[in-house]
């Protein structure tokens, strides 16, 4: 995502914030014992909380979600960022096949 689109202070932000989130189900994971607790499971999950929380704060600021929503959205889809991956995974797969089933006409 350009910088230039969110703006530089709240990209900043987002990936803080996704950082943070990424962190904390890293930790929730250990705890569950969920994950084994090693390098690979924390880079794992920091690097799908960062994935999900740009993706949001892009679709978030194409849709002109106010900042404050966006960052809440990017701290509750980051948090979960292997459910979210998947849950854009499928909501991309069923758009695409719905747009090509069609002809490209959207509907």
């Amino acid at each position: 995502m350009p910088v230039s689109v969110v703006g530089e202070s709240f990209a900043i932000s987002v990936l803080a914030l996704s950082v943070l989130s990424g962190v904390g189900s890293y930790l929730q994971g250990i705890r569950e014992q969920r994950l084994a607790g090693g390098f690979l499971d924390f880079l794992t999950e920091l690097t799908l909380a960062l994935v999900v929380g740009l993706i949001v704060a892009y679709l978030c600021d194409s849709e002109g979600v106010e900042s404050g929503y966006t960052s809440a959205l990017v701290l509750i889809a980051s948090n979960n960022g292997a459910d979210s991956i998947n849950f854009i995974r499928k909501l991309t797969s069923h758009t695409l096949a719905r747009f090509f089933n069609t002809g490209g006409q959207g509907k």
